[in-house]
């Protein structure tokens, strides 16, 4: 059994209609995407600056550390501060009881160094330059 369509001729107004539809379709998807556009570039542009704008509270460090096994004023510098560079702040708030910064003993307990005092930011070259400035200066008087 065979479906049977009948056809009926287009006219040219027939087609300017559809024409004339398809068209104004078209204008209001792409009106529609240009709003959905700006407001996506509004939500971006509000959410980078809300962003800029709030306080990240830095972690907290302890007061002072116990040195465990296998670490060094090089490694609890990377870990804490994120450049290994800073063992030298370590090294100052210690000096009183540790002689020399590559010999401390397992169960050392070590005052940690308050990052404002010292300029530590890892993410400041200028910082990390001035920290291993100083450790060589130290590491040379030993």
């Amino acid at each position: 059994m065979a479906l049977q369509t009948e056809k009926k001729p287009i006219s040219e107004k027939d087609i300017e209609v559809e024409t004339s539809q398809v068209s104004s379709d078209a204008e209001q998807i792409t009106y529609s995407s240009k709003m959905e556009s700006d407001i996506e570039s509004d939500q971006i542009t509000n959410s980078e600056t809300a962003a800029e704008n709030i306080v990240k509270p830095e972690k907290q460090l302890p007061a002072s550390i116990t040195l465990g096994q296998g670490e060094t004023l090089r490694t609890v510098a990377l870990d804490l501060f994120g450049s290994k560079e800073f063992w030298v702040y370590i090294y100052q708030e210690n000096m009183h009881s540790v002689i020399n910064p590559n010999v401390i003993p397992v169960g050392t307990k070590l005052l940690l160094p308050d990052v404002e005092k010292y300029d530590i930011n890892a993410n400041d070259p200028h910082s990390i330059a001035k920290a291993k400035e100083k450790g060589a200066r130290i590491i040379n008087g030993l």
